[in-house]
């Protein structure tokens, strides 16, 4: 049985808002995400290119098709419900992602479907799900007594290089590093693999197993007098990947969305710091770029901690773990301060290094900016405070 669903949405106008930029990174990264999303163990991403008779000096193809194929729990009832709604809350809990992602699929192809054979009601069920700009459309196959789900992307209008397969490759791992690390602190008996083909050539794997566990901190942030919201730090200082990760952000779900405002310095090639909370899956918005509703400083009764709150204890948990991983952090911050306020001796009594938003091995610039912006914010103040007592008085004047 067939059956046709139309968007009420503007999809080519979500197109024209996703950037061209790596683009081809962009939605092999989103189908992999997805992939990982529904308890897939082995992931495939088959890229291929219409001449397999790779010349050297032509080195972009014309792209036939990607495939990726996994074994995850596929488009059952619940989750065909949540891929034909925009904006679904489906994946907002575990994933902070509301499968905006997929339309990106449609930037640079014109044909993407998928066949997706899953275990349900005690049978094996097989459909295609044809999906456009137009909305998608659903087929009933013939099942194949296998659970797996396919995604096919045709008819690019783009052609790559492919020498950078590879690289594309490792980059979209690069990106999805921390999503699996996540997965392996919080559920430590999932299993993922996930390889790469270039036509019939495996070039790049990347295994679960080999992902570092993370160190986990768990954080209370008191909001009122008997009230407090959980929070979770995850983090590692050695090399999780093969090149240099240096990586922050305030996470929802097992996705990292947002890059901490508070900076570390360190004087080590790869390190992450992920910060966890069900807080944030609250407020995440549906792209999984920001949090919506959370404040720099102001605080509601749906929204009762700022950032500034948030921050504030971050950089203490951040600082004593920093100070005794590196023992010298706190005796180079002090002898660069004592050097500095001897320099610059008008400074000593703006220099605050506990309103700095940078924790680590400081240097001067850093220290010094925390003294000028001190005294500008002083300086802002009593601009404030002069406008309103030269608004006050113009009131007085008015009444007389």
């Amino acid at each position: 049985m067939n059956k046709s669903i139309n968007y009420e949405i503007n999809v080519p106008k979500i197109l024209k808002s996703i950037s061209e930029n790596n683009i081809i990174e962009r939605i092999i990264y989103e189908a992999i995400l997805n992939s990982v999303h529904s308890e897939s163990t082995i992931i495939e991403c088959r890229i291929n290119f219409e001449n397999e008779q790779l010349l050297a000096e032509d080195r972009y193809k014309q792209l036939k098709n990607i495939i990726i194929t996994d074994d995850g729990i596929g488009f059952n009832k619940k989750n065909l419900k949540s891929f034909k709604t925009y904006s679904s809350d489906y994946k907002t809990k575990d994933w902070g992602s509301k499968g905006t992602g997929r339309f990106s699929f449609l930037k640079c192809c014109n044909k993407v479907y998928y066949e997706s054979e899953f275990y349900e009601e005690r049978n094996f069920i097989r459909k295609k799900i044809n999906f456009n700009i137009d909305g998608l459309s659903t087929e009933d196959l013939k099942p194949k007594q296998k659970q797996e789900t396919i995604l096919i992307l045709e008819n690019f209008t783009i052609s790559l290089n492919i020498d950078d397969i590879e690289k594309n490759a490792k980059n979209v791992i690069h990106k999805i590093y921390p999503t699996l690390a996540l997965i392996k602190k919080k559920n430590s008996l999932r299993r993922i693999r996930i390889n790469f083909y270039r036509n019939e050539e495996l070039i790049y794997s990347k295994d679960l197993e080999d992902v570092i566990l993370l160190n986990s901190k768990k954080i209370k942030i008191n909001y009122s007098n008997k009230d407090t919201k959980d929070f979770i730090l995850y983090y590692s200082l050695e090399q999780i990947f093969e090149k240099p990760l240096q990586e922050s952000g305030y996470c929802a779900g097992y996705v990292n969305v947002k890059e901490f405002e508070v900076r570390i310095k360190l004087r080590k090639e790869s390190y992450v710091f992920f910060l966890y909370s069900e807080y944030f899956d609250e407020f995440v918005n549906d792209e999984r770029t920001d949090f919506n509703g959370i404040y720099p400083k102001e605080r509601t009764l749906n929204n009762p901690i700022s950032w500034e709150i948030i921050n504030e204890e971050l950089k203490k948990v951040l600082n004593d773990i920093l100070n005794k991983e590196f023992k010298d952090i706190g005796r180079h911050n002090e002898i660069l301060l004592s050097t500095i306020k001897s320099a610059y001796p008008f400074l000593d009594e703006f220099i605050d290094l506990k309103t700095s938003n940078i924790i680590g091995y400081l240097d001067k610039s850093d220290i010094l900016k925390s003294g000028y912006n001190k005294i500008d914010q002083i300086k802002n103040n009593l601009r404030s405070i002069r406008e309103s007592f030269i608004d006050n008085q113009k009131l007085d004047n008015e009444k007389l």
